[in-house]
């Protein structure tokens, strides 16, 4: 292949600038307008364009250079920096939905290889391809907005159904005899006027999001290509996303508390060195029941209570304010919180019935839980880089231990709490037996 280079797209200039470089221009603009005859109004131009130097050298440095089985990424003027990625590692690519960048005419080209991933900012026509992809599945769009309604905030739809509820409540209240209207207004002064407020920002702001995730996910099409698998997405500018199929190191299935009230989920497709806020992942939009199978080795019963410890101080915290001397006050305001309590502690508790680790087929089997999400994840054998068992005090007393298994180079991780010592020693040692004889 003949050696070819190629030249950033002047976009590189508007990412690369400062986040208040805008507002170095505001004297200058100010000087022109009041006296734009006097020399000193312009002198400051030079001043006021001293912090678009930087991005301005950026654009004149940054080369893309693609030769023989490489690419190179030169940057620098004082000191030259070459980056080179061979083309058999490339793993993983993507084309970000960036507003900004389609109306200009750019495309961000994200390059993900096991060592990380490289940014590339070029022109629309550098990115098309001219190969000739085999569709093999499209979302339609009422499973995509079912699977965006699922992940979003849960906290923020929960205030949302209170609101709902008590619109009803006073409908309710208006058609219904007086002993009825009694007990729903009762139920209606555990939502105080603040609350309310606050549950419709954060209504909006979940209807924003689920505007929002729905126009990334609209029209989602896979294709395949020899080994490759093709992702488009979003109605507009639509999102294209390149994995190498047998670079998958971690498929996961999530389950957010919504979903998981319909035992449902999403799976995720993650490339090696991925798995950090921002790296790529491929997430498929359509709700699925858990693929995976269940747990061989679990957190025993006693284990229940360090899974619901942080629920339980809140909820008695919670309880304890509400019966406080100066309970008017605090009241009205302090009910609401017991719901998202009582909801916390029930999602810890479906973390700890779940949570396990299992070995099957070459693949290690991993389930536990991340903030108020639910995850599972498959991971094969020959990904794993890193097997940690760590006990605190209190895990010592009680012989558990917390499993985190780490991949491409440490970069993914995934943790279970609570697993018995030696239960977990016996049954994750012939992953490192069955690697070493590989």
């Amino acid at each position: 292949m003949k050696n070819s280079e190629i030249r950033p797209h002047p976009y590189i200039i508007f990412e690369s600038l400062p986040r208040f470089a805008v507002f170095s221009l505001l004297p200058f603009l100010q000087s022109v307008l009041t006296t734009p005859l006097w020399g000193s109004a312009w002198r400051s131009l030079f001043w006021a364009l001293v912090p678009v130097l930087p991005a301005l050298m950026l654009y004149a440095s940054v080369r893309y250079i693609w030769q023989d089985g490489e690419i190179c990424l030169r940057r620098g003027i004082f000191l030259r920096r070459d980056t080179f990625l061979r083309r058999t590692t490339v793993c993983a690519a993507q084309v970000p939905d960036s507003v900004t960048a389609f109306l200009v005419g750019a495309r961000i080209l994200k390059i993900a290889t096991p060592a990380g991933e490289r940014r590339m900012i070029v022109t629309k026509s550098r990115v098309s391809s001219g190969i000739d992809w085999k569709k093999s599945k499209t979302v339609p769009p009422i499973q995509i907005l079912a699977a965006v309604a699922a992940w979003s905030d849960p906290a923020s739809g929960l205030l949302f159904l209170s609101l709902t509820f008590r619109r009803a409540g006073d409908l309710l209240g208006e058609e219904f005899s007086r002993p009825i209207h009694g007990a729903v207004q009762m139920a209606l002064n555990a939502v105080p006027d603040t609350v309310a407020m606050i549950g419709v920002l954060l209504a909006a702001g979940w209807a924003a999001a689920l505007a929002r995730d729905f126009w990334k996910y609209a029209r989602f099409t896979l294709w395949l290509h020899k080994g490759w698998m093709l992702v488009t997405r979003g109605i507009v500018p639509k999102q294209r996303e390149y994995l190498k199929i047998n670079h998958v190191h971690a498929v996961v299935y999530r389950q957010t508390s919504l979903s998981l009230l319909f035992r449902r989920g999403t799976l995720s497709l993650y490339p090696p060195g991925s798995r950090k806020k921002g790296d790529i992942h491929f997430l498929v939009p359509q709700l699925c029941r858990d693929p995976f199978p269940p747990s061989k080795e679990r957190p025993p019963v006693r284990a229940i209570a360090s899974y619901l410890t942080l629920p339980a101080v809140w909820l008695a915290a919670a309880g304890l304010l509400i019966f406080l001397p100066q309970r008017q006050i605090f009241s009205k305001l302090l009910w609401p919180l017991l719901l998202p309590a009582v909801w916390f502690m029930w999602i810890r508790l479906c973390a700890w019935r779940k949570a396990g680790i299992a070995v099957k087929n070459g693949r290690v089997y991993v389930r536990g839980f991340q903030g108020m999400d639910l995850y599972a994840a498959s991971i094969p054998l020959k990904e794993i880089r890193q097997i940690r068992l760590t006990q605190s005090l209190f895990q010592r007393i009680g012989k558990n231990c917390t499993v985190k298994i780490s991949c491409a180079a440490g970069q993914t991780f995934f943790t279970v709490k609570q697993i018995p010592l030696e239960r977990a020693q016996k049954i994750l040692a012939p992953c490192f037996i069955k690697r070493e004889s590989q």
